[in-house]
């Protein structure tokens, strides 16, 4: 069997409700699926493998695509696409150096300087005594009450790639990573 757990998401550093239409967000998370990975001695959560399942058509689709360092890469996605996405993304992890990316959903026209929640992860290129990495996951947004959460995790020795899952449903930003 499966333990399944729902989470609430409260919208972060809500000014009080103007009137009755300005509330602020208040609903369930993902269903997400609880399993504990020996290998790293933690609690982790992913969404259910059921929300595949809804995916109804690939905006984007690439392998092996090089970055140039701090250049944006904007994904050619359809007017009107991108407020409803699952995003999967994996990135190679380099032998012995740092891996820094980010990567903005809900963005405003103005990118960077606007409005959008932007995930980034931060991979130490140096390895523990077991071979192991550290990273940081930090998702913050840049709005009028700007939130910022970071949460660490570990990389194993034999890993290869840090993936990043981010599901968008309009407002609600969920973000998953993992090496």
């Amino acid at each position: 069997g499966r333990l399944l757990h729902i989470g609430w998401v409260k919208q972060w550093n809500a000014p009080p409700p103007s009137s009755k239409f300005d509330t602020p967000i208040n609903t369930m998370s993902l269903v997400r699926v609880l399993t504990y990975d020996h290998r790293a001695k933690v609690l982790v959560t992913n969404p259910a493998t059921e929300y595949k399942s809804l995916r109804t058509a690939t905006l984007f689709a690439r392998s092996n695509l090089s970055l140039p360092v701090g250049i944006p890469f904007q994904l050619p996605l359809p007017s009107g696409a991108g407020a409803a996405i699952d995003l999967d993304v994996s990135f190679a992890l380099p032998a012995g150096g740092d891996l820094s990316i980010s990567l903005q959903v809900l963005a405003s026209l103005k990118g960077w300087e606007g409005n959008a929640t932007t995930m980034s992860m931060n991979v130490s290129g140096t390895a523990a005594a077991d071979g192991s990495r550290q990273g940081v996951f930090e998702i913050h947004t840049a709005r009028e009450q700007p939130v910022r959460v970071q949460q660490g995790f570990s990389i194993a020795k034999d890993e290869a790639l840090l993936n990043l899952r981010v599901i968008v449903d309009r407002s609600i930003v969920e973000g998953f990573a993992a090496g």
